[in-house]
């Protein structure tokens, strides 16, 4: 009920300003008015925040400073028996509800029932600095000022022409090898163009045809295009989603949880409004142990047999930033919080 009221609140009251606006000549009942429309729409706007993400607000520590630092300590430690106790039932309502096993879900909630705070996402400049830092002008690679100019690489839409000479075309080295020189021409075209990165989207549904099953060979081999990139001296942005853009069928996610209807994709309960669903995050956690575990071992930070890795920046999810009606964010409090925490989770730097 609350949920109606709030998506009905968001579209009368700015229609309902509008006829009064008409309606009302006087300049002293316009103020009147206008007045009483700023009301509203902080009204609805705290309303919309209490039923989509307050709900998932006791998965965030909030830093607060108190005076006496033994009271502190107290105080977080009562917070995290807290989220783990409620943790513990969020877990239980997921494992009735979601096809995943018992296992799958328990190591994927096991994180999110962990304190998420901005200084557990920060990149550690003391301890990888001296190979990647930066500031508001450039990256610092090596101390050596790099600028990135990238552009988009999206090797899930390439053509794998398959070599006439290969005996069987459908042997996985024969297409390996093909999908490398399919991908090392067009990267060595956008490096003639100036360009010294690329941001590769990485298509969950791409890899994951069916549940819990995941291809990385051939074709979908995205250590052999890091590999390739770090031997062309190109660097990379890696965006791996889950949602990689509204360009793509589906935002990238894979069929098989478009069709779970008792999952929320995006946390989306209905239009602009969220609420939390931890059936997809533990989805989205899946994807990452599998994606992320390829990335680490390409990382700028890390050595490698072509010297530097390539991965310079990822890029979680895709226009969280946005706004929606009446100015409203599209991202809960803690969704963009949580996804960087998996990922740091993951050994990525």
């Amino acid at each position: 009920m609350a949920g109606i009221l709030l998506e009905s609140g968001v579209v009368l009251v700015p229609l309902a300003c509008a006829a009064l606006y008409v309606i009302v000549i006087s300049n002293v009942l316009l103020t009147v008015f206008g007045l009483a429309a700023v009301v509203g729409a902080g009204a609805v706007y705290r309303l919309r925040y209490h039923y989509s993400s307050g709900a998932r607000t006791d998965l965030v520590a909030t830093s607060k400073q108190p005076n006496d630092r033994g009271r502190k300590q107290t105080k977080e430690a009562d917070v995290l028996d807290r989220e783990n106790e409620d943790f513990r039932e969020i877990v239980q309502d997921a494992q009735e509800h979601c096809d995943g096993d018992n296992e799958t879900i328990q190591s994927s909630g096991a994180l999110l029932s962990e304190a998420t705070t901005p200084d557990s996402t920060k990149y550690d400049m003391e301890k990888h600095g001296g190979a990647l830092s930066y500031d508001h002008r450039c990256f610092y690679i090596d101390g050596r000022a790099t600028w990135v100019l990238a552009t988009d690489f999206d090797y899930w839409r390439l053509p794998i022409a398959l070599s006439a000479e290969s005996e069987n075309a459908k042997l996985a080295a024969g297409i390996a090898d093909a999908a490398r020189d399919t991908w090392k021409r067009a990267l060595l075209q956008l490096k003639t163009l100036g360009f010294n990165a690329v941001r590769i989207r990485f298509h969950w549904g791409f890899h994951s045809p069916s549940k819990g099953k995941y291809d990385f060979t051939g074709s979908r081999d995205v250590g052999s295009l890091l590999a390739l990139c770090e031997e062309l001296n190109i660097l990379v942005i890696a965006c791996v989603g889950p949602f990689i853009g509204s360009d793509v069928q589906g935002g990238g996610y894979p069929f098989w949880l478009i069709q779970r209807d008792h999952i929320r994709l995006r946390h989306l309960w209905r239009s602009a409004i969220k609420l939390w669903d931890d059936r997809f995050a533990a989805a989205e956690a899946e994807w990452f142990d599998k994606i992320i575990s390829i990335l680490t071992k390409h990382e700028v930070v890390t050595k490698n047999a072509h010297g530097r890795g390539c991965v310079v920046v990822v890029q979680l999810e895709n226009h969280l930033g946005a706004h929606g009606v009446l100015g409203l964010p599209l991202a809960l409090h803690d969704e963009t919080r949580l996804l960087a925490h998996m990922a740091r989770e993951r050994v990525l730097r």
